[in-house]
């Protein structure tokens, strides 16, 4: 799997000012469910009153063959900056640049923070801003409990079928603005899951934590990519 497969889930940085859903050129039917729109409008404004937020999660790739990969992750993010780190790379934003770190291939690129050279990735925070555009189908798909604590899924099906996920998929808390999970569906058979453990607000995060600092990544080579 493209490595940056797996930035499109872990980057929930959500920059809010940034969304790069591709619009579809055709003029289908659009199905907006109010009360989808009401739930997700009451998320998106639990986050946006926080000057910062700091997630830990795991990620869950599953590939068509069966095989599987699980990860453990930070996002910290305040305003449109943000780092995510894994086991296996991190993703460091200023809102002017991004750097990718490969740790395992001791390898990165620099890039222009820019939505057309394509290093604004979707992001799962991201799927909060679709109702206010017309290129999504989004409905409550199914609700269920689990350990006495009930839940809503949310699907979001694109209507631009050149896009790689056939669908997505937010889990919540019903009731609540807590995000339980977010699962892609891609086209080529592969699937991504990000479960949210837990979510803390407005932390003080340390000075230069959305900067590439080398020290913190010793014999990495970074391609300076930007324009």
């Amino acid at each position: 799997m493209n490595i940056f497969r797996s930035i499109i889930i872990l980057c929930i940085a959500f920059a809010f000012q940034h969304v790069s859903v591709a619009q579809t050129k055709a003029t289908p039917k659009v199905g907006k469910d109010p009360k989808v729109v009401k739930i997700l409008e009451g998320i998106k404004k639990d986050f946006d009153s926080a000057k910062t937020i700091e997630i830990t999660f795991n990620m869950l790739t599953e590939m068509p063959d069966n095989t599987s990969e699980k990860q453990t992750g930070l996002l910290q993010q305040s305003g449109n900056q943000y780092f995510v780190e894994t086991e296996q790379f991190a993703i460091i934003n200023n809102g002017k640049a991004m750097w990718f770190v490969n740790k395992a291939n001791k390898e990165g690129q620099i890039n222009d923070n820019d939505a057309a050279s394509g290093t604004q990735l979707f992001s799962p925070m991201e799927l909060l801003k679709i109702y206010e555009k017309d290129d999504h189908n989004i409905a409550i798909t199914n609700e269920y409990a689990e350990k006495g604590v009930s839940y809503q899924q949310i699907e979001f099906v694109p209507l631009d079928k050149s896009v790689d996920y056939s669908k997505a998929r937010l889990t919540i808390q019903k009731g609540t603005t807590k995000l339980k999970e977010v699962k892609f569906f891609y086209r080529d058979g592969s699937r991504m899951s990000l479960s949210i453990k837990n979510v803390e607000k407005n932390k003080t995060i340390p000075v230069g934590r959305f900067t590439f600092q080398a020290s913190k990544y010793p014999g990495v080579y970074m391609e300076d990519l930007r324009n």
